[in-house]
């Protein structure tokens, strides 16, 4: 802490996602304010012709990126045998931590029988990462912690929507048109929220979800940061 204390004023300026990672820099490490610059973090081209998956009977989720503790896929895992809604749920990503891994796989097997899941391990090819967003219902990041996540912003591309849990800037990244927050990670009310996202399906429009993604492209979410570069430079 104390040699972030001096690294975080070597540079003229320094670039977030959020407001709110701002002001932990400022609260907790002393930074001016007119050194932090808040750019958001962008979306890669919107596909023109999006693929929307058929209706089922059958909630199809999503939990994309590496397998990682704070990620809390265990967490949904145990939320999903709360769930009497049957789900088909796929896995894409590694666990690079053996315990983690054996952990995953363990309440993979000790789900009732309602779910399926698809464990697609190792790492995803920029090729498959389309079909499995577009493929999805719903996309679910049952974070313990963080400040952002580039999945929220790779799911609106694909205009799928989400659940997510209200950590870092989730709750104020995510419109009320693309999905659902969850209080906590908590088993519970992951499954509550997962419940509520069933019965309010249709209310998630996809093409509205893209058209959002849009306004958030890298050319407008970098404004922001030219401006400041442009302010140094005089």
């Amino acid at each position: 802490r104390r040699l972030y204390y001096f690294i975080y004023r070597l540079p003229h300026l320094l670039v977030v996602h959020t407001e709110k990672m701002k002001g932990e820099l400022v609260q907790q490490f002393g930074v001016k304010p007119d050194r932090v610059v808040v750019m958001a973090h962008g979306v890669d081209e919107v596909p023109s012709e999006p693929a929307v998956p058929l209706p089922s009977p059958r909630l199809r989720v999503l939990l994309f990126g590496w397998l990682h503790h704070y990620k809390g896929v265990d967490q949904f895992l145990r939320a999903a045998a709360l769930c009497a809604h049957p789900m088909d749920i796929t896995i894409a990503g590694e666990a690079k931590d053996a315990a983690y891994a054996a952990l995953v796989s363990t309440l993979v097997e000790a789900l009732p029988a309602q779910h399926q899941v698809n464990w697609q391990r190792g790492f995803i090819e920029e090729a498959r990462v389309r079909t499995l967003f577009e493929a999805a219902d719903v996309v679910v990041l049952p974070y313990r912690h963080i400040d952002q996540s580039g999945v929220l912003f790779t799911a609106f591309r694909f205009g799928t929507p989400l659940i997510v849990t209200d950590v870092g800037a989730f709750k104020e990244s995510l419109p009320a048109f693309a999905g659902m927050v969850s209080p906590t990670s908590e088993p519970s009310d992951l499954a509550a929220a997962v419940t509520a996202f069933v019965g309010q399906q249709p209310h998630f429009d996809r093409e509205r979800i893209r058209a959002h993604a849009q306004s958030l492209s890298w050319p407008n979410t970098v404004k922001p940061l030219l401006k400041a570069y442009q302010h140094q430079a005089h």
